[in-house]
């Protein structure tokens, strides 16, 4: 800050400044919602490259050359129109009544959707989890339940071939006993649905035929997260699914929803690089910066606080322009101009303290200074008017001369305000 050259008072105003971007920062973190709050808050999401995200399934896809690319929300006809599938993932951000409406229609008309639901233990066990956000990386095989498929209920279905087992998370079929049962939630109600994968007392795998088209409603994402895709069977169970959905067409456009695919395609476009700047949550902190930036240079342009008093300078007045004149005017003899200056002048200021024309006889000038000022300036004005030779006047002869002019000058002027 020394740079800047700030005053105390700049200072202060600058750290309440700052002060009070951090404690809007805060504000605003806490009312954003959670997809725009990154790793300080709990996010439950299906799409990050950690353990439980499905990043993996993404960019296999996406190199086996499957047409694939992100839904944005809000999900309505529009965005639905150019997609064949669509993959909705344990979504924390609810769908609207409006939503689900527009997905129902979308699949009536021939279209394929796999859901997962959101299930808050699937995601949280631990409210009071330091570290954050959703699940832990180094999850241990205690927390899966294995099912077998030769024990499910369909396991000659496509969708197993080669499939020996699946795992599902125990905190998943936890929160499934408190659920509606698939078949008979706001998706499947009006469906035909055909069971595909159960255990004694749950359904974990739905397949139902809603109009023309198809729905996948599978209990928990685990076999198809990064980690789960480490064993055999649920690579074998995700590549089914995708040959299931697509039927190997490389036309099928194949969508997963944005609010929980983490990965983004690389764009160098200018857009691409201001969301990428401003849209995860490192986007607040750059943004402080700048402000706090922008606040600085501004503070430094301009001045606060109570302003510096005035220093007066004495200046110099008029008589030391005339006394410094007048030397130069003796030490070159120029007596003579300064005669006449001295005439001009106070025969300017007597014509006009007696309202007479400036061009009038000299002779009527002094009868009427004599008449009004009963002073007799002859003389002086015979000294002053060059009616005396250069030679024979001296500087005290022109004092001298002044003066007597000078009292006249005081007299009328005394007169004038006298009979005012």
């Amino acid at each position: 800050m020394k740079g800047l050259n700030l005053h105390r008072t700049d200072l202060v105003l600058l750290g309440m400044l700052i002060a009070f971007t951090i404690l809007v920062a805060i504000l605003a973190s806490w009312v954003m919602p959670p997809e725009k709050k990154g790793s300080f808050f709990q996010q439950p999401s299906s799409y990050f490259n950690r353990a439980y995200g499905t990043k993996a399934l993404f960019l296999t896809l996406q190199e086996l050359g499957q047409p694939i690319q992100r839904l944005e929300r809000s999900i309505d006809s529009h965005s639905l129109q150019d997609i064949d599938g669509l993959l909705i993932l344990e979504p924390w951000s609810a769908l609207s009544e409006d939503e689900q409406g527009n997905l129902r229609d979308w699949v009536m008309e021939g279209n394929c959707l796999v859901y997962i639901p959101s299930l808050e233990e699937t995601f949280m066990e631990e409210e009071d989890d330091d570290d954050g956000a959703d699940r832990s990386e180094e999850q241990s095989e205690s927390e899966f339940q294995t099912v077998r498929i030769e024990k499910a209920t369909s396991e000659n279905h496509p969708l197993f071939n080669n499939v020996a087992n699946l795992e599902f998370s125990k905190g998943a079929l936890k929160s499934l006993a408190d659920e509606t049962p698939p078949c008979e939630n706001w998706l499947l109600e009006e469906a035909k649905c055909e069971t595909l994968i159960s255990d004694a007392t749950l359904t974990l795998g739905v397949h139902a035929q809603l109009g023309e088209g198809s729905v996948y409603w599978i209990a928990d994402s685990h076999p198809l997260s990064n980690k789960g895709l480490l064993k055999d069977s649920h690579a074998v169970f995700a590549a089914n699914l995708v040959h299931e959905l697509t039927q190997d067409s490389p036309d099928f456009v194949l969508a997963f929803d944005e609010y929980h695919h983490g990965f983004v395609d690389r764009d160098t476009s200018p857009v691409a690089i201001l969301k990428l700047t401003f849209g995860d949550w490192w986007g607040y902190g750059i943004a402080n910066a700048l402000l706090v930036g922008a606040l600085a240079l501004w503070v430094a342009s301009r001045r606060f606080g109570r302003p510096r008093e005035l220093r007066g300078e004495q200046r110099r007045h008029q008589s030391e322009f005339i006394y410094a004149a007048g030397n130069l005017l003796r030490r070159g003899k120029g007596l003579f101009p300064v005669r006449e200056t001295l005439a001009s002048y106070y025969r300017e200021r007597l014509c006009s303290h007696l309202h007479l024309p400036p061009n009038i006889q000299e002779g009527v000038l002094i009868r009427e200074i004599h008449d009004h000022a009963m002073m007799d300036v002859g003389e002086a004005f015979h000294i002053l008017g060059g009616g005396t030779s250069a030679g024979k006047v001296n500087e005290t002869q022109v004092h001298a001369a002044c003066q007597i002019l000078e009292k006249a000058l005081k007299r009328l002027n005394h007169g004038n305000r006298k009979s005012a």
